[in-house]
């Protein structure tokens, strides 16, 4: 992280404002910032991920995750590598609550769109299944998925499946909730 202060501390300001965004941000300054978060911060208590450090970082996540055994809430805004990180979630976690799937650009074309499919949905209710806090906003989820998440995960609170990609959403949701005795109490769909 250094190296990169270093080097932008010596541009002029017009460079920093024209030509930082072009700049080629496949380094590994996301990583060492991770680990350094990871020994500095082990009572971080919600931890926000881009979706380019899932992909390219997805293992050395996950085994950073054991240092935060204070981690509440997980934003995603992928699902690549979910078991491994989910399972170490489950393992060093005890106060996790919440995990959220919201899309990177949500609001904008080409918005990225989170797939859950039978494996992301069978780790988070075999690995999370006490989950209070679920957000699949805008995500590719087909309703007997959905219907698995509900099923397995009966803490839930809070269910954000507004804009999903994969089934209609209508009042079966909460005909289902009823149906399965879930204590949900705030859902947010698209109707």
């Amino acid at each position: 992280m250094d190296c990169l202060v270093n080097v932008l501390g010596t541009l002029e300001m017009e460079s920093l404002f024209w030509d930082i965004p072009f700049v080629r941000k496949s380094c590994q300054c996301p990583q060492e910032a991770l680990i350094y978060v990871a020994n500095e911060c082990p009572a971080l208590k919600y931890l926000a991920l881009p979706s380019d450090l899932m992909y390219h970082q997805g293992f050395t996540i996950s085994s950073l995750i054991c240092k935060w055994k204070k981690l509440e809430m997980l934003r995603l805004k992928d699902s690549y590598n979910l078991e491994a990180t989910l399972t170490q979630v489950s393992l060093h976690c005890k106060n996790f609550v919440g995990l959220d799937f919201t899309p990177a650009n949500i609001g904008e074309d080409g918005a990225s769109v989170v797939a859950i499919g039978e494996h992301e949905a069978s780790a988070i209710v075999t690995l999370l299944p006490n989950i209070k806090h679920l957000v699949l906003r805008c995500a590719f989820l087909k309703r007997e998925f959905l219907v698995m998440i509900l099923q397995g995960c009966k803490e839930l609170v809070h269910l954000d499946v507004r804009d999903c990609i994969g089934f209609k959403a209508d009042n079966g949701i909460w005909s289902l909730l009823l149906i399965l005795g879930h204590s949900c109490t705030r859902v947010q769909e698209s109707l």
